[in-house]
């Protein structure tokens, strides 16, 4: 199973769901050996169709994740389970930029039978090995071009809130590092890792990588919390106060420390406060026994200063 996306980067939120591809090798069996058997193709679609209807099938307690299968090869028209060598002719031959840029982030995410391990490193060979021979045509940057001013024109940015979609904002972050992975056959995943790849090979700058790196940090954070607090567009006007104090979790743990240090102060005042009253109480009953104050008293119950 090839996870896709945010899952193969490592970076799921709150809404996000599964992109996900299934890639088997049947090798020199035909056909499975139960009571009616069926060819590999069938028997690896009806397998993983099965896998998606436990992963995504509503129940009472909700469901586990939205499964989108639509990165595998040829989109809706293929099959939803591919064999290894159609995945592998595919993307040498067939697939689009856009591909081998969702590529990048591609990660083995689990397997199963006796050649499971072996197909799963023959899928990761595959994926660095189509970077190194697709990833110098000098098309990925005019396609890169034409991909951001289609995504742009198809769905601006509404909101300053709107942190995913926009010029210099997450996803162009996320596309312009993945181009990087792919000219550089690189095989990082996470954004930050693939800028760091790009300035390795030359592509982007030191000081380019930190501001880039910088404002990724910064809006995945505000997407994240966005996420958690919203279902539907994140305005902070609509959230609360609460809202907007978690929000400013970075400020809110400043304010906490400040918090912490005046609650050390408090406790200080009033043990001193509890000491001074235990000696006003002292000297009270020996005023009424008549016994007068002493010096040392009084200096004790008015510290110097």
């Amino acid at each position: 199973m090839l996870g896709m996306g945010s899952i193969g980067a490592h970076r799921l939120n709150a809404s996000s769901d599964l992109d996900l591809i299934v890639i088997y090798d049947s090798g020199e069996v035909e056909s499975s050996d139960g009571p009616r058997p069926l060819a590999a193709r069938p028997y690896y679609a009806r397998l993983t169709q099965a896998m998606i209807t436990a992963i995504s099938a509503l129940t009472s307690a909700g469901r586990l994740y939205e499964v989108d299968m639509r990165l595998r090869p040829s989109g809706r028209q293929g099959p939803v389970a591919t064999s290894v060598q159609s995945f592998e002719n595919y993307q040498l031959t067939e697939a689009w930029t856009w591909e081998h840029l969702a590529l990048t982030r591609a990660q083995v995410l689990a397997h199963c039978g006796g050649d499971g391990i072996a197909l799963g490193d023959q899928v990761e060979a595959l994926r660095v090995g189509v970077f190194g021979q697709c990833g110098m045509r000098g098309q990925v940057r005019s396609d890169l071009a034409d991909m951001r001013q289609r995504i742009f024109a198809a769905k601006p940015a509404d909101s300053p809130w709107e942190v995913k979609v926009g010029p210099g904002r997450l996803q162009d972050i996320e596309l312009l590092a993945q181009s990087f992975a792919l000219r550089a056959a690189a095989p990082a995943r996470g954004t930050i890792a693939q800028l760091r790849a790009g300035q390795r090979a030359g592509l982007i700058g030191r000081d380019e990588v930190a501001a880039l790196g910088s404002a990724y940090r910064f809006f995945w954070t505000v997407r994240c919390t966005g996420k958690l607090l919203s279902e539907g567009r994140f305005d902070p006007a609509t959230i609360g106060y609460g809202g907007r104090d978690f929000c400013c979790a970075r400020r809110a743990r400043t304010i906490w420390r400040r918090l912490a240090q005046g609650s050390r102060i408090a406790r200080a005042v009033r043990h001193r406060s509890s000491t001074a009253c235990c000696r006003l109480r002292r000297l009270r009953r020996r005023a009424l026994l008549g016994v007068r104050p002493r010096p040392s008293d009084i200096s004790r119950f008015f510290p110097a200063g």
